[in-house]
């Protein structure tokens, strides 16, 4: 008869696999980025964050109230973050824009949520690698950012985006039946991010971060500042 106690571990050393597998982050940057010299002013852009609930049947429902909580938290664990890595730090402020520039910053953002989204694909998805980019770092969001430059002397921008889901009471159900009933693992929640800085001067995605995993909670400040230095690890800001 196989040993029970021998049964537990095999099954501890698979969880431990799993939850290695579930979680995935690492930096790209262009070999050529260097602000250490000239210290550039960066524009910081307000997170964007969506938070849902994962129903039973698998489908996510926004949460409107979780979402307002988030956007607060990790801003707040932003700002305090970028205090502690040094450089320039500029927030974005209505009075930098009249309706025309403010319009090139709603398009440069709708940009980075349509080219973030593909750079985590083919760059960090081997079965979508693009042959045309490999070996290479070559992204753009286009030239809405000289506006924005000519706003806030600011060369570069900063932007980061959060999908952050929870399991609700249908869905911790099915995980706990699935697993004592069946033996079958079923996903529960999930954090998926990334972080970009642009250079607002042509556009280019100079540094790039993703973070994909099965963990990290927005709902809470705590969580916020896990989660955002995480998202923000190799940033290449001058120390001071």
């Amino acid at each position: 008869m196989p040993c029970p106690r021998m049964s537990r571990f095999v099954l501890a050393m698979l969880g431990c696999i799993l939850l290695a597998a579930c979680e995935t982050q690492h930096f790209l940057a262009d070999p050529n980025l260097d602000l250490s010299r000239t210290n550039p002013a960066i524009l910081v852009f307000p997170i964007d964050a969506t938070l849902a609930e994962l129903t039973a049947g698998g489908s996510l429902e926004i949460n409107a109230l979780w979402t307002q909580q988030a956007e607060g938290f990790a801003d707040e664990a932003l700002r305090k973050h970028l205090l502690g890595l040094g450089g320039k730090f500029v927030e974005i402020k209505s009075a930098h824009f009249d309706e025309a520039s403010l319009a090139k910053v709603s398009h440069l953002v709708l940009m980075h949520s349509t080219v973030s989204a593909a750079i985590s694909r083919h760059k960090y998805e081997w079965s979508e690698a693009l042959p045309t980019h490999e070996g290479r770092f070559d992204w753009w969001l286009g030239q809405s950012g000289q506006a924005i430059i000519e706003r806030t002397g600011a060369r570069y921008g900063l932007f980061i985006s959060v999908r952050d889901s929870y399991a609700g009471p249908g869905r911790v159900m099915l995980i706990v039946s699935a697993s004592l009933l069946l033996g079958v693992y079923v996903p529960g929640g999930r954090q998926e991010g990334q972080a970009s800085l642009v250079d607002l001067s042509d556009g280019r995605v100079v540094w790039f971060n993703r973070l994909s995993r099965e963990a990290g909670d927005l709902r809470t400040s705590a969580g916020a500042e896990e989660t955002v230095k995480t998202l923000l690890t190799g940033f290449p800001a001058r120390k001071p």
